[in-house]
């Protein structure tokens, strides 16, 4: 009886220190006490990463898996649209000498679940010369205040290399809205500054 009794006591403590948490992973906790983990692998290479997303203490708990993104460079949970709710902001990098930064984002509906948010790509029409992103060649940053979110970018001119710039400093906002489908990020009008 005692040889069982000693022999279940080792499995046990062996199972127990086996069962290790993944040491990538990181936790977030809301304003409201709710609970987001975040882990980031690169099984492909430093210059991609495998990001997964799970909540806890929500309504509905669910897992989020983003795989081929660029690596992380930031992560805030803040309440950007002040319906008392935090969301999720996931800021990443990409490899290379532009330091060209992406935002995906997730929105809470009232600490019920989470649901990604529509961020609006850049495209080649918004980098023409009428677009919003002329001049753009990464170089960004994001900065978070008064209810939006601020990207801003230097503007190269046409002769300006990567490493020379002449032209301005642009800044672009992005509002979030809850849509028909979803939520978004809306953006308005930029600010030229010299």
């Amino acid at each position: 009886m005692k040889k069982i009794f000693f022999s279940s006591l080792i499995l046990l403590i062996f199972a127990s220190c086996t069962e290790k948490k993944n040491p990538a992973e990181k936790e977030y906790k809301t304003a409201t006490g709710k609970i987001i983990m975040i882990a980031e692998t690169h099984p492909e290479g430093e210059s991609l990463s495998t990001v997964t997303i799970k909540t806890l203490d929500f309504e509905t708990n669910e897992t989020f898996t983003l795989t081929d993104i660029d690596p992380l460079d930031s992560i805030l949970v803040t309440d950007v649209n002040k319906d008392g709710f935090d969301e999720l902001y996931i800021i990443t990098k990409a490899a290379g000498s532009g330091n060209y930064l992406n935002i995906i984002a997730y929105a809470s509906n009232n600490d019920k679940s989470l649901t990604s948010v529509y961020v609006p790509e850049i495209s080649n029409k918004d980098i023409d010369k009428n677009g919003l992103f002329h001049g753009y060649m990464g170089q960004d940053s994001f900065k978070f205040e008064d209810g939006k979110i601020v990207r801003q970018f230097p503007v190269y001119n046409e002769t300006d290399s990567n490493s020379n710039l002449t032209g301005a400093t642009r800044e672009i906002s992005y509002f979030l809205k809850k849509g028909e489908n979803g939520w978004k990020l809306e953006i308005k009008n930029p600010i030229h500054k010299q």
